[in-house]
């Protein structure tokens, strides 16, 4: 029996090739989810008007932050982008804590799930098809149903650490930014 679509969280995204360069962004940065077990992540978004396009990712288990952040470093450079606030769950201030001590500009994440999965939704997703890890869970996010078939608000806590990634950057940096604005 073929599955519904109906309780896909994100049915606004394209793969596509695509190779901007940082100025032609109106914001770049990189939004993280801690993870050992789970893979740690780390996602290269840049925002352009109401489109975000996911250009690179880190999805690696078993790294320690400084293996992250070296990793981060790397990827900053071969993108040849440079000063990329860096938007890390805040469950782990220390994690955040050595991003900052590495010169990176930090924030903690605003976590509120439900809401940032609706400022999300109001822009139009561009993934890189090398972002593989990404689409994989962009393709399976999903809300939660109860034991009765009611789809709810909050998703499905399963494959969900570049979602989280996106989410915590794009809710916590681009809705300040678009709020000072």
């Amino acid at each position: 029996e073929w599955g519904a679509l109906e309780n896909i969280i994100y049915k606004n995204y394209v793969v596509e090739e695509f190779d901007f360069p940082q100025d032609w962004y109106d914001f770049t940065g990189v939004g993280c989810d801690w993870g050992w077990e789970n893979p740690s992540t780390g996602i290269f978004i840049g925002v352009k008007e109401h489109d975000i396009y996911i250009v690179d990712e880190i999805y690696e288990s078993h790294i320690i932050n400084a293996t992250l952040i070296n990793m981060i470093s790397q990827h900053q450079e071969m993108l040849q982008w440079e000063r990329l606030p860096i938007v890390g769950d805040s469950a782990e201030p220390a994690r955040l804590e050595e991003f900052e001590q590495a010169g990176f500009e930090v924030y903690p994440a605003e976590k509120k799930v439900t809401d940032g999965i609706a400022f999300v939704q109001g822009f139009r997703l561009h993934i890189h098809p090398r972002c593989v890890n990404t689409l994989r869970e962009v393709q399976a996010y999903r809300r939660r149903t109860d034991r009765n078939g009611i789809i709810l608000e909050e998703p499905v806590k399963w494959m969900d650490h570049a979602m989280d990634a996106i989410r915590y950057w794009v809710y916590t940096f681009v809705r300040k930014l678009s709020m000072a604005g």
